[in-house]
C-alpha cells in the first residue's frame, strides 16, 4: 500500500493524503493498528511506515495518535513530507468503520476519506485516483 502526498495545484481544494492500492491483508494491518490507538492509550501511536507493505512515496509518513479531539491531518516539523494525525478515541473508531468496506477484494476504484479535519484530507483508495 502505498502513501503519497497530493497537492492541488489550483487550490480549489484541501491537499490530500492518499493511502492507496490496498490489499486485503494491508488494510486488516492497518485497522489492527487503528484499533490499538483507538483504544486510547495516548502512549500509543499508529506509524503507518512501520506497517508491513506500506511504501511512504518520496519518503511520505504519517504517525497517528490519540488527543483530546480531533485535529486531524497536518505536516510535522520532523521532516518535508512527515504529517501526523491527532483524532479523539472516537475519532480512531470512525476510521476503523470507514475502513470496513476495504476488508473485501473491491474491482475499480473505490475511495473513502479517512478524516477531512485539518490541514490535509486523508483518503484510502483502491487505486490513486479518487
Amino acid at each position: 500500500m502505498n502513501l503519497e502526498y497530493l497537492e492541488d495545484p489550483s487550490a480549489r481544494s484541501a491537499p490530500v493524503l492518499l493511502l492507496y492500492g490496498a490489499s486485503v491483508g494491508e488494510v486488516e494491518a492497518l485497522r489492527t493498528a487503528v484499533d490499538a490507538v483507538a483504544g486510547g492509550d495516548t502512549a500509543s501511536e499508529l506509524r503507518l511506515d512501520a506497517l508491513p507493505g506500506f511504501t511512504g512515496i518520496d519518503g511520505c509518513s504519517l504517525v497517528g495518535r490519540v488527543g483530546g479531539s480531533d485535529l486531524g491531518v497536518e505536516r510535522s516539523a520532523v521532516a518535508p513530507l512527515a504529517f501526523q494525525c491527532v483524532l479523539s478515541s472516537s475519532g480512531w473508531q470512525r476510521v476503523l468503520g470507514l475502513l470496513e468496506p476495504f476488508l473485501v477484494a473491491l474491482e475499480g476504484t473505490h475511495f473513502q476519506y479517512l478524516t477531512e479535519v485539518g490541514a490535509v484530507d486523508w483518503i484510502i483508495s483502491t487505486s490513486r485516483g479518487w
